[in-house]
């Protein structure tokens, strides 16, 4: 019996993890070594899928309940999937055609077919904004009742709800974004009593914040800017305190603002960065956070062109340490990449013609910093493919570099001058080899 139970158990307990995961799978025609990638839209994820020489692949996520995502081949468009735990999707992918053709197989068809009608009718803009917002919210309604219908049909209830939902909270969304129009007419967003009676009845919580509180907040500050009294932070934080629900989501808000701050380049003097580091210092709560704001405010402005350059410690393949500093006086061309990184593979040849151009002269190093957390696997890389430019390797996975030079995926490329200062800390890959070459020359001028 203890084992009859155990064997129960067991069971039990796989058909719970598989049923706690997709898999996606399938062959791609004329793969060239482009980067693959699943992506899950409600939580950001992103897993990269391992494809074979012969274009086959497969991945297994985890997915703990329905969720709209993409798959994405590298420089072709997305397609757009509804994923749904335990299932199994085979994608047959010809790059050959053109358009890229997709080709399902498995479960769950229609749920796909409904999952890509969304996409299209119930986006922003779909309908577009005209009349009184009365009209407006009367066209999206009639829509609604017809996608009720097309999603009543299919058989995965939680598909179905999950997209039902999906339905609804695109209407939402659009209805909140008439807000703009509005703002082109003569009494402005305020002056339609019917859309401000809508924006004051649509309720934040937790769940549904991460839906609407972006687009709620523009409208609210938008009708802050009203008072010409207020300066244009004081309308944003002003729009957060009243908006968000929650303590925690006023502080994501507000350090969501600060670092677009960040990604839109606005900060460009310690004085810039030192108005902002104030107010996440006031209106944050979670000093962790407040430690990894100013954390990203001081590295965006060390990677300012002209800054001094982080130094950093490498090991070559014989075991030597290496430093950035140690090619003092030299230009200095950067290639971080790995060998389990196929698009910083794919960029070697065109490195090699990069290294051989500047080969005798002494004022340049092109330089190939690896990433791979096993030092066997590079140094076998590099006696098979025996490239003749310097290569070195990081002792821990390039982290530290990756943290203090600010990016997150390889290939990622560096230039750095001869007195050990930034000239750009993105750089054109190798294979914008005149883009490159006119950096350095102009350098060398």
């Amino acid at each position: 019996m203890r084992r009859l139970l155990l064997f129960f158990s067991a069971a039990l307990l796989l058909a719970g993890c598989s049923g706690r995961q997709v898999t996606v799978y399938g062959d791609i025609t004329g793969y060239d070594g482009r980067r693959v990638t699943v992506s899950m839209k409600d939580n950001h994820s992103i897993d990269t899928v391992s494809v074979d020489a012969d274009g086959r692949y497969s991945i297994k996520v985890p997915l703990d309940a329905p969720r709209m995502g993409y798959m994405t081949v590298e420089g072709f468009p997305s397609r757009h999937i509804l994923f749904i735990p335990g299932q199994k999707y085979e994608f047959d992918i010809d790059l050959t055609s053109d358009p890229v053709a997709w080709e399902y197989e498995g479960r769950n068809a229609d749920a796909l077919d409904c999952a890509s009608m969304i996409k299209e009718r119930f986006a922003i803009g779909s309908i577009p904004p005209a009349g009184t917002f009365k009209e407006f919210a009367g066209l999206w309604e009639s829509r609604l009742e017809e996608g009720k219908e097309k999603v009543a049909g299919i058989g995965n209830k939680a598909a179905r709800e999950f997209l039902l939902e999906k339905m609804v909270s695109g209407m939402n969304q659009a209805k909140l974004s008439y807000a703009w129009h509005l703002q082109n007419t003569e009494g402005g967003i305020a002056s339609d009593t019917d859309y401000m009676e809508f924006f004051n009845s649509l309720d934040l919580n937790e769940e549904s914040a991460e839906l609407f509180l972006p687009l709620k907040l523009r409208v609210k500050v938008a009708l802050n800017r009203l008072d010409t009294t207020l300066s244009d932070i004081d309308c944003y934080l002003g729009a957060i305190n009243d908006i968000a629900p929650t303590q925690h989501l006023k502080d994501s808000l507000t350090l969501k603002f600060a670092e677009d701050r960040i990604s839109s380049g606005e900060i460009h003097s310690e004085d810039e960065g030192n108005i902002f580091m104030d107010i996440v210092s006031r209106y944050v709560t979670d000093e962790n956070e407040r430690a990894a704001y100013r954390n990203k405010v001081e590295s965006i402005l060390s990677l300012r062109e002209g800054s001094t350059a982080p130094d950093f410690e490498l090991i070559d393949r014989k075991g030597n340490s290496v430093s950035l500093s140690s090619f003092a006086g030299k230009i200095v061309y950067v290639d971080f990449w790995a060998t389990w990184c196929m698009p910083g593979c794919l960029q070697n040849p065109y490195m090699a013609r990069l290294a051989q151009k500047y080969r005798n002269n002494p004022k340049v190093a092109c330089i190939s910093v690896s990433f791979d957390a096993k030092a066997e696997d590079w140094d076998k890389y590099l006696s098979e493919e025996k490239p003749q430019w310097p290569h070195y390797r990081t002792s821990d996975g390039g982290a530290l570099i990756s943290e203090h030079y600010g990016f997150k995926e390889i290939p990622h490329y560096v230039i750095v001058d001869g007195a050990g200062n930034i000239v750009s800390s993105d750089a054109p890959r190798p294979s914008d080899i005149d883009k490159v070459s006119a950096i350095i020359d102009d350098l060398l001028r």
